[in-house]
């Protein structure tokens, strides 16, 4: 874990260099080449760079100042906190089945997933990270259930059914004055020939 959290800081002021060129006016182009690496992971790291720093710059505007006056009436007038970003070691990556993905399909992982991977069984919803402290429940932030709905459904909308009749007998009965038109006994009209 130690490993992850050097590499993410790595990435990071990496990232916040790369900005700071991109501001200055070097196009992502010319960064990649310096760097040695494709367009497309200067453009990435770019935008996660832009998004640490606005994230940053709400914290600081969501943090009190101290004015003098009382906490109760800042508490009113302060906005409801940002919801804090999901750190990057918890973005698991999906595992789907080979083939059709069902609610029947089997589990692709065969066995357990590794405690510390980031693996998302997308059949079973199971992943290296159950354990983590940041994917338990809190009752505190939990929605609340849903109501169960008290009333019976309309019988209107539905038809009847009729004494254990089958469509087959249905069909017979309602059918059952009109002639056959051609010779293999159907009671259907046979489709016009052009």
């Amino acid at each position: 874990m130690k490993r992850r959290r050097e590499t993410g800081e790595a990435r990071e002021i990496r990232d916040q260099e790369w900005l700071r060129l991109h501001q200055d006016g070097k196009s992502t182009s010319a960064i990649a080449e310096e760097a040695g690496v494709s367009v497309q992971l200067v453009r990435r790291a770019l935008a996660r760079a832009r998004e640490l720093d606005t994230s940053r710059e709400q914290d600081d505007a969501d943090e009190p100042t101290l004015h003098g006056r009382d906490d109760e009436a800042d508490a009113d007038l302060a906005p409801p906190p940002a919801p804090l970003r999901t750190a990057w070691w918890l973005e698991l990556v999906p595992v789907f089945p080979i083939g059709p993905f069902t609610p029947a399909s089997e589990c692709p992982h065969r066995g357990p997933i590794a405690k510390g991977s980031l693996l998302c069984c997308m059949v079973c919803s199971a992943s290296g990270m159950d354990d983590h402290p940041a994917m338990k429940r809190d009752p505190a932030t939990d929605p609340r259930p849903e109501p169960r709905p008290s009333a019976k459904p309309s019988t209107a909308t539905t038809k009847p059914a009729a004494s254990g009749e089958t469509r087959r007998e249905r069909r017979a009965r309602k059918f059952a004055g009109r002639r056959v038109r051609d010779g293999r006994g159907a009671n259907a009209v046979p489709h016009a020939t052009l």
